[in-house]
């Protein structure tokens, strides 16, 4: 007869809290936030540009020489993503 106790009992207990913890995030909207900061400057007319079917990499850049472009270089800030998940 058992004894009740399964050995996948902690993994199954693992799981449920990691998807708990998940749909918190989700629905508190954090990483949502942190994506739209992230990549705002795409949903201008130069975005639109680059994602369209039909953009040529020399396209864009005739755009960034016409356009004096010299964007600098912005942390995606992967840190508080990860903290973010791993403290929930």
């Amino acid at each position: 007869m058992g004894t009740g106790f399964s050995r996948d009992a902690p993994a199954r207990d693992t799981g449920t809290r990691g998807g708990i913890k998940a749909a918190a995030i989700i629905a508190q909207g954090q990483l949502d936030r942190l994506r739209a900061d992230r990549y705002a400057g795409w949903q201008g007319d130069l975005g639109a540009a680059i994602r369209a079917e039909c953009a040529m990499l020399a396209s864009v850049a005739d755009y960034a020489v016409k356009h004096d472009l010299a964007p600098q270089p912005r942390s995606g800030r992967q840190e508080t993503c990860e903290i973010l998940i791993t403290l929930g």
